[in-house]
């Protein structure tokens, strides 16, 4: 992986809102949803699958670090603590796991964990190492997650997660 410029400042990371462990509950995802699903532009589903993911992360345990952090013209959608009995850290440790999240509101162009291509990996890891990089956590145990989320008009929205979905050399 390519290495950062000595002394590159922090980049623009979008802070989470702060909730109480717990206070997500699975049902709290369709309301975020809107409650009807319509197809519509990028943008629009990707945030609304974000949001969605977000909420059913909280929901499983993990502690949202940051959502939407830049590095140049890389992005990490979601950094967070992971839930302690899906951590393979060391006791006292808690794993850094960074997420991709892929949504689509049907088929046509696949399964969202599809489009994380070979390139898209190697993107993600370079802008996971400036984040470790910027906060002298280099040694730190992280991993890096797929949250594939479905949006079904006039359904509820299918999240599928994929732990450990892809390793970096």
């Amino acid at each position: 992986m390519a290495g950062l410029p000595h002394g590159a400042p922090e980049r623009n990371c979008r802070s989470p809102e702060r909730k109480a462990p717990g206070a997500v509950r699975l049902s709290d995802i369709w309301s975020i949803s809107g409650g009807e699903i319509m197809s519509g532009h990028g943008q629009d589903v990707g945030k609304r699958g974000e949001d969605i993911a977000a909420a059913y992360l909280e929901a499983a345990g993990y502690r949202m670090l940051c959502r939407n952090y830049r590095f140049g013209r890389l992005e990490l959608d979601m950094i967070c603590h992971a839930a302690p009995a899906s951590s393979a850290a060391l006791p006292g440790q808690r794993e850094i796991v960074f997420v991709e999240v892929k949504t689509r509101s049907g088929f046509g162009f696949g399964r969202p964990e599809e489009a994380v291509s070979d390139t898209k990996k190697r993107r993600i890891a370079q802008a996971a190492q400036a984040w470790l990089r910027e906060r002298r956590m280099e040694q730190a145990p992280c991993r890096f997650d797929v949250v594939a989320v479905v949006l079904r008009k006039n359904a509820e929205p299918v999240v599928t997660h994929f732990k450990q979905a892809f390793w970096v050399s």
